[in-house]
């Protein structure tokens, strides 16, 4: 009956790429998570801190492994 969030830095993945598609951004690594990975995050950029996303684990353990095993593989993909 409530939300919990994590912020994570994700600033060392800032320059990566993938398919040519540069992440310069956390706008634009949830963009690229959401459409390789299938998981939404939401980036901090608003909140004051532009090298975090935001995860929620409000939700199940199985998704929340579910979730951060999509993470792991869509950032093991990046050049």
């Amino acid at each position: 009956k409530g939300a919990f969030y994590v912020m994570v830095n994700i600033s060392k993945i800032f320059g990566k790429s993938i398919d040519g598609k540069v992440i310069d951004s956390a706008h634009k690594a949830a963009e690229l998570m959401l459409q390789y990975a299938k998981i939404a995050v939401v980036p901090c950029e608003s909140f004051g801190a532009p090298e975090y996303i935001r995860l929620s684990y409000a939700t199940s353990k199985d998704d929340i492994q579910k979730g951060l095993s999509r993470l792991k593989e869509f950032i093991n993909n990046l050049k």
